[in-house]
């Protein structure tokens, strides 16, 4: 009995101890911020002038040191979970489609249930997270609120 009870409390520590550390993200949460790390490359376009001449002039975001680096280095990551879950759709749709591409109305409801299903699995990704400070916001007034949710599964939350 004895055992049990110190093997129990080391369960809760150990669980304790993965409560504080990040979870991995969701499919659901790979799209959503892989679509946030795009809009943070794409950066911002001005219309230049050059005496009559107009040309498009592109600026990147000024972001914190590194996190462009650990941004690019992210995404390939996030590419490859999101290749996994697109296959995963598809085989989904394969199974619900009768041996056709298309799912039709009367499995419309399984379907709809399984892929918020797939969508709500975990990806395994462990992604790293970054300070909202280190967007420069100040900086970089043309960062959407948009971008932002988008980015929010991957932002420190303590820091804002």
């Amino acid at each position: 009995m004895q055992f049990i009870k110190i093997a129990m409390l080391f369960l809760s520590l150990a669980h304790a101890e993965d409560a504080s550390k990040p979870a991995a993200l969701t499919y659901e949460q790979v799209e959503s911020v892989l679509a946030g790390l795009m809009g943070l490359d794409k950066g911002t376009d001005q219309i230049a002038k050059d005496g009559a001449q107009e040309h498009v002039v592109h600026h990147a975001f000024n972001l914190g040191e590194g996190l462009r680096v650990q941004n690019g280095l992210l995404e390939a990551r996030l590419l490859d979970a999101d290749r996994t879950y697109t296959q995963a759709k598809n085989a989904l749709v394969r199974q619900y489609a009768d041996g056709g591409d298309k799912v039709p109305d009367k499995n419309r409801i399984e379907f709809e249930a399984a892929a918020q299903k797939l969508a709500q699995t975990s990806s395994g990704l462990v992604p790293p997270h970054f300070k909202m400070e280190e967007l420069k916001l100040k900086d970089n007034p043309d960062i959407t609120s948009s971008i932002i949710a988008l980015l929010q599964p991957i932002i420190d939350e303590t820091s804002q």
